[in-house]
């Protein structure tokens, strides 16, 4: 079984914000991507509404369920996302890291902060006691300290950061560093028998090679997607990644 493809439309959102229309379509956008076999719509309801808004989160779950797939939504942890969520009920919740001055996430979520570990576990057990069919994901670094800590809390999923690994990949650095830590948490995570995600800054190549390792059970790609699409089209796009992942499993079945 291959590898799940989830397609983050926050920069699709992002083109509509920047001058406040009604196009592009996040509902035609994430219809072709669906419909070219991608497995998941991934996107981040931030507290300052940069990009995705209120309603995108209750239109795209009914363009989700109409097709059958998965939502996979994005928030910081505050009292007022743990409400959105819980009134959705997408079939994952990623826990992010977020600052306001961002742009997007520099980092993972710090689970070595104990007010921050200990705001997060509530946040779990709210979720888990009135929103019981929600997958539960953290996104965090590749990093062993951090790793056994994600695990106390007994996520669904944990989501790997993988912005400086896909910079370093891209720029054709030793990324083996980088390699041995994903393998470390393929480790962990796997003897609790949790899934694991790769998201942040991933390309079509740097999927690839993600992929080639056999670690992740997921990529999330959004960029990339978005400026690949300006080229081909997005369905055409979609299936080319989905198309990438497949002759991939074939040649590691064979």
């Amino acid at each position: 079984m291959r590898p799940q493809l989830g397609i983050k439309i926050d920069h699709i959102a992002s083109l509509r914000q920047m001058r406040t229309e009604e196009y592009p379509s996040l509902v035609e956008a994430s219809t072709a991507i669906l419909s070219s076999d991608a497995d998941m719509l991934s996107m981040h309801l931030r507290e300052d509404r940069m990009h995705i808004q209120d309603f995108d989160v209750e239109t795209i779950k009914l363009v989700v369920k109409r097709y059958g797939k998965q939502l996979h939504l994005e928030i910081g942890v505050s009292a007022e996302m743990i409400d959105v969520a819980q009134a959705v009920q997408p079939e994952w919740l990623t826990f992010v890291a977020e600052k306001k001055s961002e742009k997007s996430e520099e980092g993972g979520i710090d689970l070595l902060d104990d007010v921050k570990f200990q705001h997060l576990k509530e946040a779990m057990i709210k979720l888990r006691e009135e929103a019981r069919e929600v997958k539960i994901s953290l996104l965090i670094e590749a990093k062993v300290e951090q790793l056994l800590r994600a695990i106390e809390l007994k996520p669904d999923a944990i989501e790997i950061h993988v912005a400086e690994f896909s910079k370093r990949f891209h720029n054709g650095d030793d990324c083996e560093k980088y390699i041995a830590a994903f393998k470390i948490a393929h480790d962990l995570v796997k003897k609790e028998s949790i899934t694991l995600f790769a998201s942040r800054g991933l390309s079509r190549e740097s999927v690839k090679e993600l992929k080639s390792l056999h670690l992740f059970d997921a990529f999330f790609v959004g960029h990339a997607v978005v400026s690949e699409a300006l080229f081909c089209g997005l369905s055409e796009t979609i299936k080319q990644y989905v198309k990438m992942l497949d002759e991939e499993q074939i040649v590691a079945s064979e």
